[in-house]
């Protein structure tokens, strides 16, 4: 069991694809299943910080992908398709009734593939600044700044938590991740190091919101502070789908304030969409 002061109980388990063994948390069955799905490098950790909000309501579920925290490694294999049908398979063996999906970044992007394929089994999807534009999504992952990012991140991916955490301290930046980034097989960051943006995203494509049937709730942040998500982008499905509705949260960028602890924002457009799936279910 995993108990830190001031957070829910929750319970570490495995579920195996056929293909790879993931490692996700589950909370108490407090009502309907919501899944959390993280960022790439991140791990169900990620959301500690809000879970305690969600427990009693909601019988919560967090997932690590494959290579990342403590579930398997798959060589090679490591592109968007490979862990959506991690996630495919997770959701349709795990839920008898319908899950509300809350993705961030990444986590967004499968949400909305899963959200197309399976609409009967969605009761609402939350999506945490992820670009619904495949072309400009490839474009602003694949600059130089981009590239040095990743090609860094790969660097450190995988090696020992105290060796990150010194090293961090030494740099005079933030110490939580060095659990997450040690955790993280380097291969997971192969493609966005070398600018392979394409490839990896092949048998992907752009969102079709006309299939999509369950209520939605985009939060964006701040293109202006990094956030992915373009007001452009957010504008025009907005108008075109009176099922989706939107939240910009301005102090934060791509990060939607997770990594400065700025999460009240982020929390309550959270729960206040939650409460209206409950009003109509």
């Amino acid at each position: 069991m995993i108990g830190p002061s001031g957070y829910a109980m929750l319970e570490e388990k495995t579920f195996d694809t056929g293909t790879v063994k993931l490692n996700y948390a589950e909370g108490p069955p407090s009502g309907p299943p919501l899944l959390m799905l993280p960022s790439m490098t991140r791990s169900w950790k990620s959301f500690l910080p809000i879970i305690p909000a969600l427990t009693p309501d909601w019988h919560v579920f967090a997932l690590d992908y494959r290579g990342h925290g403590k579930s398997g490694r798959v060589p090679g294999r490591y592109r968007a398709l490979d862990h959506y049908e991690d996630l495919k398979a997770f959701i349709l063996q795990m839920f008898t009734e319908p899950v509300v999906l809350l993705g961030h970044s990444m986590g967004s992007g499968m949400s909305l593939t899963f959200a197309e394929e399976y609409p009967e089994k969605l009761r609402g999807l939350i999506l945490g600044d992820a670009s619904l534009d495949q072309d400009l999504h490839i474009q602003k992952m694949t600059t130089r700044v981009m590239q040095r990012f990743y090609t860094s991140a790969q660097r450190l991916a995988g090696k020992p938590q105290e060796e990150l955490e010194a090293l961090f301290e030494q740099r005079g930046t933030p110490t939580e991740d060095a659990e997450e980034i040690s955790q993280l097989d380097p291969g997971v960051l192969e493609y966005h190091a070398q600018g392979r943006l394409k490839e990896y995203l092949e048998g992907l494509s752009n969102p079709d919101f006309h299939r999509i049937t369950c209520p939605v709730l985009l939060i964006q942040g701040n293109p202006a502070k990094g956030a992915l998500l373009s007001d452009g982008e957010v504008e025009q499905v907005v108008s075109e789908h009176p099922n989706i509705s939107h939240v910009k949260i301005e102090h934060a960028g791509h990060d939607l304030g997770f990594r400065r602890g700025e999460l009240e924002p982020f929390t309550k457009a959270v729960l206040d969409f939650l409460e209206t799936l409950k009003s109509h279910a």
